[in-house]
């Protein structure tokens, strides 16, 4: 429904307009606005093009993972595996089935290029300028594109502040520093809310399904949201049915049993690394710590921005849980580093990377099978029903009789409209799929004394909703 709604704004819609002075809604995301305006403008009306966009932005995305793991000292073996995992996590669901899914595509890319350059900044010691402000541009990115990643800001000062600790002294110098880039830090939120005021009229983002957080904030059911979040990380669904297909209540007991598994294996390698961490700890401990800190930090302050609205979705964890592995490969390079450092001989080190490598791929492959079974409840979260409602109404008129016959020579007609389709629905379905953008009307019958006389099976299509399968039977022959 969002999708045919942001649809709904692009024809005979200048960039300007559509980008720059969209603000109808409570929100201002005016790069996420240009990025969907070009995205309209390669598509057309060519719909299939949307899935094959939202699989190369994502592709990109698990790319970049791959690089920054191996920024971690990973190997081909560890990073490729973390970026498949980073594609095949059911929290993808939205990025890919959705065409507006490029708005958490993108700022989750953009969050991922701020941490990156985050933890680049603090290890290069000759780091240029440039790369710093493109640091800040990239916030401005991110910040324009979902509010919600406002939240990173802290993760930047601490990058100034570690930064600072791990090259100075003088203390003085120190100070003026951090206060220097806290400064420009600060100017730059403030020009971001003075250009959210003069196009929402508030400070405060709006929250989802259309509510308003100063309204729905309560301080009990965020930490509920955030505890959930933690959850999700770890693997369990730990929300209702049609935010998350199956709850883990539901869950068979066999994929219970294999996620548990997979936890223990996973705190296994923590373990291992904790008790490394400790053991070959330096005096300056800024040094030894402060990838763990930026790490858990981001973590941290996306699950928090994401739990003061009224709800948690999967789309919203997504950001969490990449950093999360990313960060999981960080551990076990840094295990490995440290085992060799520990001056064991050559069979023992071995020894211990080859249990390492056992443990990890033992926890891919196990959190991966419980992943696939996530996935196959994608048809009971909300945006997926839907979805698969739209793709079943098209599947039985303008592919099953091609664009141009049910564009201009048909009627389309639907049985009872139980799923609820709206009169905007209903206007602008067929207008996506027409090269005018005009479109023909779906028309409900919702008592079969309504049946239209005139119907002709030769020029008309009728529909019934098929309730078992989320689409539609295409009955037209039925009444000849």
């Amino acid at each position: 429904m969002d999708d045919l709604y942001m649809w709904s704004w692009f024809p005979n819609t200048s960039l300007y307009d559509f980008a720059i002075k969209f603000y109808e809604s409570t929100r201002y995301r005016p790069i996420y606005y240009i990025l969907q305006y070009i995205e309209f403008l390669i598509v057309k009306n060519n719909v299939i093009y949307f899935s094959y966009i939202n699989i190369l932005l994502n592709s990109i995305v698990a790319t970049f993972i791959y690089q920054f793991s191996k920024k971690q000292d990973n190997g081909i073996i560890i990073s490729s595996l973390i970026s498949i995992f980073y594609i095949m996590s059911h929290f993808s669901y939205y990025q890919i089935h959705q065409v507006i899914g490029i708005i958490e595509t993108f700022a989750q890319f953009f969050a991922l290029i701020i941490l990156y350059l985050c933890i680049e900044y603090i290890e290069n010691d000759n780091y240029k300028n440039i790369k710093l402000f493109f640091m800040y541009f990239v916030f401005l990115l991110v910040a324009f594109t979902h509010e919600r990643f406002l939240c990173l800001s802290p993760i930047i000062i601490c990058t100034f502040i570690f930064k600072e600790i791990k090259n100075n002294i003088d203390k003085n110098k120190i100070l003026k520093n951090i206060s220097v880039h806290s400064i420009i830090l600060i100017l730059e939120i403030l020009f971001i809310f003075f250009i959210r005021i003069l196009a929402t009229g508030k400070v405060i983002p709006a929250g989802t399904g259309g509510t308003f957080v100063e309204d729905t904030f309560s301080i009990k059911e965020c930490f509920s949201f955030a505890i959930s979040q933690v959850l999700f990380i770890f693997g369990l669904n730990a929300g209702p049915e049609h935010l998350v297909g199956v709850t883990f209540n539901d869950t068979a007991p066999l994929i219970k049993f294999i996620l548990f598994i997979s936890i223990i294996l996973l705190l296994s390698i923590v373990s291992i690394y904790v008790y490394l961490k400790i053991k070959n700890k330096t005096k300056k401990i800024i040094n030894y710590i402060y990838k763990d800190i930026l790490f858990l930090l981001f973590i941290a302050v996306c699950i928090g921005a994401s739990s003061v609205t009224i709800r948690v979705e999967m789309r919203f964890i997504y950001v969490s849980f990449t950093a999360s592995i990313i960060y999981l490969s960080y551990i076990i390079s840094s295990i490995f580093i440290m085992l060799k450092e520990n001056k064991l001989k050559k069979e023992q080190i071995k020894l211990f990377f080859s249990i390492i490598y056992i443990l990890f791929l033992g926890f891919f492959f196990t959190r991966n099978y419980v992943e696939h079974y996530y996935r196959k409840y994608y048809p009971k979260i909300y945006c997926i029903t839907d979805q698969m409602r739209v793709n079943s109404l098209a599947d039985n008129t303008v592919y099953k009789y091609g664009v141009d016959e049910t564009l201009n020579n048909k009627r389309v007609f639907i049985f009872y409209n139980k799923y609820n389709f709206t009169k905007f629905y209903s206007e602008y379905f067929f207008k996506i799929y027409d090269k005018n953008f005009e479109g023909i009307p779906i028309q409900f019958i919702y008592d079969d004394k309504d049946f239209p006389k005139d119907f002709n099976p030769e020029n008309d299509i009728l529909l019934l909703e098929d309730f078992n399968n989320n689409g539609y039977i295409d009955v037209t022959k039925q009444f000849n």
